[in-house]
């Protein structure tokens, strides 16, 4: 799938058509068949937001975030701190809103060495989760881009996947 505006796709994109994209994968899902606790959501940095969306309005089974952000302002505060971001931001991202209203299972994959989302950001998204089953998975050496090389996050999404007939095929 190809959010509006990004590979073969066309259109304007921008947070609200991001997010109806995302809404519409998930339906079309739905529409093959799918039922919702067959469905897990999956979202990566940027992504990670547009998924906490999609299942704070919808009733996946699992909702897994690899290398999330508590919310944009977050990740461009402490990027540019010494830029008015609030001001600046045409975009929020604001994950952790969204993650106050997903009523499934949610599991956090994040590296130490990540410098384009701090750990940190995403430790803030799931202390927001507030009563739902929560993992935080922590990737000692990960980056923002490399989490697959590792063992412990490989095992971590296989132990996140137990049961749900898809685990064999992350190796």
């Amino acid at each position: 799938m190809d959010y509006r505006g990004y590979g073969k796709s066309q259109g304007k994109r921008n947070e609200q058509t991001l997010r109806q994209d995302a809404l519409l994968f998930y339906q079309h899902a739905r529409d093959l068949g799918f039922k919702e606790e067959e469905i897990i959501v999956y979202g990566r940095s940027l992504g990670a937001s547009i998924a906490t969306y999609v299942a704070s309005q919808k009733q996946p089974s699992q909702l897994v975030l690899e290398t999330p952000f508590y919310n944009l302002t977050d990740v461009a505060q402490h990027r540019f701190p010494f830029l008015p971001v609030q001001k600046l931001l045409k975009y929020r991202f604001p994950s952790d809103q969204f993650i106050k209203s997903v009523d499934c299972p949610v599991t956090i994959f994040h590296g130490t060495e990540d410098q384009v989302v701090p750990i940190d950001s995403g430790k803030k998204l799931y202390d927001a989760i507030g009563d739902n089953p929560a993992r935080f998975y922590t990737i000692e050496g990960g980056k923002h881009n490399n989490l697959i090389e590792f063992d412990s996050f490989r095992e971590g999404l296989a132990e996140t996947l137990e049961g749900k007939g898809i685990s064999q095929y992350l190796y």
